[in-house]
């Protein structure tokens, strides 16, 4: 199934970025629906009993579901990624985020609190598809049925962001030399980055054969996300003095005492959940670090090659982030 889901979506990104966002608006409607059914429907047949005490493990039991549960939500930074293809990015990124931020945790809380209120959170992690037995206690059985494929769609949602984000990624390091311009290459007909799409499918189809559990993919994406937001926290204070025209037209600009405690924030969130992702998941966590290695030394191996040749990779990087800023002003 997995599978069958990377290669489905990264077909579909090959047809282009309207036939990638149609078909993510379609997945997202049907489970986003499934979901309200399910949770709002359950509400009403919740058994108490289940829930006392609400934390039977303890609070550190929370802690360690949190990080792999935290990439249910990582799809709002994609959005950000594909900034330089959305119509007036300045004002629509900013509300689309917060629009989506408020429906996507009311609906994820509903959903917690409904699944071990009709379930014993004992049996919970001994099933295959607890929404789909949870939902056939109040709902018929087709409905049912429809509410595990909702799982399914959710999850190909996920990979569908993870795929349009990652090769626009590529792509933009192609742009800018730090890989090879092939992957920069555009398909004629539908504009996509075919060659960065296609690199992106083999990565994802290598991952799957690994066969990791659901929770260690979503650990080690958490992982990585966090590690690129102590990178970010610190770009954040550098930003007044890095880019102080853009900074000081920014139509949302925040002093710097609030730029140095949202940053503060962020690394301290950012090494609490890399601490907890790494301690229960060290041997996934550890190849990673491993490969962002290797990444980090062929970085310096392009930049020293690029040196040689006259091209100044800082200097390129520098000029992308300035459009990028600029981009997002417009």
């Amino acid at each position: 199934i997995a599978l069958g889901i990377v290669l489905a979506v990264v077909t579909v990104n090959l047809l282009g970025l309207q036939a990638s966002v149609r078909v993510q608006m379609v997945m997202v409607s049907v489970f986003v629906v499934a979901l309200l059914v399910f949770g709002l429907g359950g509400v009403f047949h919740i058994n108490k009993e289940f829930l006392t005490p609400m934390v039977p493990n303890g609070y550190g039991s929370v802690l360690s579901a949190a990080v792999p549960a935290f990439y249910s939500y990582s799809g709002f930074l994609g959005f950000v990624i594909i900034g330089e293809e959305i119509k007036n990015p300045g004002r629509t990124i900013p509300l689309t985020l917060l629009l989506t931020f408020l429906v996507v945790a009311s609906i994820y809380t509903m959903v917690t609190l409904v699944l071990p209120g009709l379930i014993p959170w004992q049996e919970l992690g001994t099933m295959v598809a607890p929404m789909g037995t949870a939902a056939r206690l109040f709902l018929p059985e087709g409905f049912a049925v429809a509410i595990t494929v909702s799982a399914l769609l959710a999850a190909a949602t996920s990979i569908n962001v993870v795929v349009l984000t990652t090769s626009r990624s590529f792509f933009a390091l192609a742009r800018n030399q730090v890989y090879t311009p092939i992957l920069a290459k555009l398909d004629p007909r539908t504009g996509e980055p075919w060659l960065a799409l296609v690199l992106v499918g083999v990565l994802a189809v290598c991952g799957v054969a690994v066969q990791g559990t659901i929770v260690e993919y979503a650990a080690v994406n958490v992982i990585g996300l966090m590690l690129y937001g102590l990178v970010w926290a610190l770009a954040l204070l550098r930003l007044p003095a890095a880019f102080p025209e853009h900074y000081r037209k920014s139509a949302m600009r925040l002093k710097p005492r609030s730029l140095a405690l949202i940053a503060g924030v962020k690394v301290i969130v950012s090494f609490g959940f890399l601490y907890i992702g790494i301690r229960d998941n060290p041997v996934p966590a550890m190849l990673y670090l491993l490969l962002l290695g290797a990444g980090a030394a062929y970085y310096f191996y392009r930049q020293r090659s690029l040196v040689k040749r006259g091209v100044s990779l800082d200097a390129l990087l520098r000029e992308e982030a300035s459009r990028a800023l600029e981009g997002l002003r417009n």
